[in-house]
């Protein structure tokens, strides 16, 4: 056995010698050797910004803790998952940067984030503590010694997670971190932020715009802010408000892109379900109850007899409602009754959206009606935003 080790041994180091080059690069800088290195290396995983900062922050460590440390890092790397860990480093940014980036990450982080030339305080006092919240904040499994206000917290999370934007991210981080223990003012913090969230929804907020308003509110915290006082960048203004209920009293089906319509609806039936709803549905659309183009002769053109008035309000809270894909499709411009029959065949009169279950319970669909519930479903979402 041991004479193959050694045939193997001198086999290797022949190839190696006889069929291998070595080629040596250098750079004026280690950002430029990451460079050529993501150039060179055509197999395997690409290096992420995780993988170039663990290098250059571990290797500033003294040798002997090394090990260690990279333990330690690669243990909150396990704990995200390695997509989500390369996520947190531009949120890191943010919350020190306050300002959109205007480089590429690394170099916007190496700028910002000052704390990495004490890569052991950094490691320990922050990488550390910002996993862990991130990951609590990801998953909505956010767990205190009051199970009310966890439910509250973790609610209030999965909500803001269903919005899709992620500027919101790195201010609640930074408060979650600082906060971890407190569970009655990250309660407080969280409504404020979803509230905030789904307005700059409402008023179409672009993503500069978004990233401003993050961006002062982390300022804000910096400087030990009251983040409840009405001028604080967290709450909406009193324009901001006006503009929001008249959002509210408009076209909500116009509103773009469709997710966001989509998810101002979810927020709507989780209201009128008193918070109790979940949706785990691959697919959610919205169905006008009122046709937009309802037949001449039909019940609905007898019951909304004015043209005008029909356009003004088919679009609006009023008349929508949510079902699912497949449901959809088969959804025209039937009579009432075939309509709510169409919507949920060989079914009771139910759904797991509340206000469709509305829908299916109406007899009729009158201006009278569909105003009462106009006037109900905006005065739920101006409380729940506190828009009045």
């Amino acid at each position: 056995m041991a004479t193959l080790h050694l045939e193997a041994r001198d086999s290797l180091a022949a190839f190696l010698l006889q069929q291998t080059y070595l080629v040596v690069v250098s750079t004026a800088d280690l950002d430029s050797a990451f460079r050529i290195f993501s150039v060179l290396n055509d197999r395997g995983l690409d290096l992420t910004v995780a993988d170039i900062l663990k290098a250059d922050i571990v290797g500033k460590i003294p040798a002997e803790q090394q090990d260690a440390y990279v333990e330690r890092w690669e243990d909150a790397e396990e704990t995200l998952g390695t997509d989500r860990f390369a996520e947190l480093f531009p949120h890191i940014r943010m919350i020190y940067g306050r300002a959109k980036l205007r480089k590429t990450v690394l170099e916007g982080f190496r700028e910002s984030v000052t704390t990495i030339n004490q890569p052991r305080k950094f490691i320990d006092d922050e990488l550390l503590p910002y996993t862990d919240a991130y990951s609590w904040i990801l998953e909505a499994t956010y767990n205190s010694s009051s199970a009310a206000l966890d439910t509250e917290i973790n609610r209030k999370l999965r909500l803001l997670k269903r919005m899709g934007d992620t500027d919101w991210i790195p201010a609640t981080l930074q408060f979650a971190r600082e906060y971890k223990n407190s569970p009655a003012e990250l309660a407080i913090f969280l409504k404020d932020m979803e509230r905030l969230v789904a307005c700059l929804w409402l008023l179409r907020a672009d993503v500069n715009e978004r990233i401003a308003r993050h961006g002062a509110i982390l300022k804000a915290m910096e400087a030990k802010a009251d983040l409840s006082d009405a001028s604080s960048p967290l709450q909406l203004t009193p324009e901001e408000k006006d503009n929001a209920l008249t959002v509210l009293n408009g076209d909500i089906y116009e509103i773009s892109p469709k997710p966001k319509r989509t998810m101002i609806l979810l927020r709507l039936d989780e209201l009128l379900s008193s918070g109790e709803a979940t949706y785990d549905y691959d697919r959610i659309t919205v169905e006008h109850v009122l046709p937009q183009t309802p037949p001449d002769e039909s019940e609905w053109v007898k019951w909304w007899p004015d043209a005008d008035k029909r356009a003004s309000v088919v679009h609006t809270l009023g008349n929508l409602a949510l079902l699912n894909r497949s449901q959809n499709s088969a959804a025209k411009n039937w009579p009432f009754d075939t309509k709510k029959n169409k919507y949920f065949a060989g079914q009771t009169g139910t759904s797991p959206f509340a206000m469709t279950t509305e829908v299916l319970r109406a007899k009729e669909w009158t201006p009278e009606i569909y105003q009462e519930r106009q006037i109900r479903f905006r005065t739920k979402l101006a409380q729940a935003w506190r828009l009045e």
